[in-house]
């Protein structure tokens, strides 16, 4: 349950958008999709990594604690994006947690990429910063 890097990515989103649009800069947040959820199956399993490769004072953390740590940061990037005035798209709810749209923990294959590219053309009109299509 505990991220130690929690406020520092609080922060950093802030001081990044910030800085974004103080140079000008049309700025669209998104979240991060993963393939995280309770029920992988064992060929998922097979391509998760990082939390095997990572580590906390010697623990790893489960595929429940990743999937809750990624709606959290996830949330975060939400809660940022609206007090700063900015716009959303919820890229995580947009792919489907399976191994056609993504091939690892977080890193899409090429349907998952046409899915985030849609999802990212629909923000970026809904926002506002282009005409539509």
């Amino acid at each position: 349950d505990a991220w130690a890097s929690e406020t520092a990515f609080t922060r950093n989103m802030r001081d990044l958008i910030q800085a974004a649009r103080q140079d000008g800069v049309d700025v669209l947040v998104a979240s991060q999709p993963s393939l995280y959820r309770a029920d992988l199956t064992a060929a998922e399993r097979e391509v998760v990594w990082f939390p095997h490769a990572h580590q906390q004072d010697g623990e790893r953390a489960s595929i429940v604690s990743m999937a809750a740590g990624m709606r959290r940061f996830n949330r975060i990037s939400r809660e940022v994006a609206e007090a700063q005035g900015v716009g959303f798209v919820d890229l995580d709810a947009a792919l489907p947690k399976d191994a056609v749209h993504l091939y690892d923990d977080v890193h899409v294959t090429a349907a998952g990429a046409r899915l985030i590219a849609e999802a990212l053309a629909v923000g970026i009109e809904n926002a506002g910063l282009i005409g539509t299509r």
